[in-house]
């Protein structure tokens, strides 16, 4: 994986919330899910532009959590994140978006410092939706709304 661990786990993170989206997770699976979602953008915040092998332990503790709310996604052709090696930065899109995408990516991080160890659900939404957003090629407007959603 050529990337950066910042681009990678937020890749990671995509198929998280995409496991939680799409299977009946239990309710201590997203206790789990939301914990390590935390630990992992804090982890990430200390050294966004460390080289993705950094990241294999987060990424463990990513997998681990996607396999057992949604054994399926071991084999799923189709990995959330849009790519198999979940390197979001190297998404297809116009040059004119990255300023506006890379202040998103540094806003998501900041805004899952400032959470408490158990957000509620309300805390969360706007962070899932951010994520969701860097996952898949979107453009500036959408980069812009999800970043006033967090930093208002």
């Amino acid at each position: 994986m050529n990337c950066t661990m910042q681009d990678a786990v937020l890749g990671a993170l995509c198929g998280l919330l995409g496991a939680l989206e799409s299977s009946a997770a239990t309710p201590s699976q997203e206790s789990e899910a939301h914990a390590v979602l935390l630990s992992a953008l804090r982890a990430v915040r200390a050294n966004p532009g460390a080289p993705a092998g950094n990241a294999e332990p987060i990424l463990g503790s990513i997998d681990a959590i996607i396999f057992a709310i949604s054994p399926t996604c071991k084999t799923c052709p189709s990995p959330c994140g849009n790519t198999s090696v979940r390197d979001i930065g190297s998404l297809s899109e116009d040059p004119a978006t990255q300023p506006a995408r890379q202040k998103l990516a540094a806003a998501v991080l900041s805004y899952a410092d400032g959470l408490p160890q158990s957000p509620s659900g309300a805390q969360l939404v706007p962070l899932f939706r951010a994520i969701m957003a860097l996952g898949y090629a979107g453009d500036a407007t959408l980069y812009e709304s999800c970043f006033q959603e967090l930093m208002p």
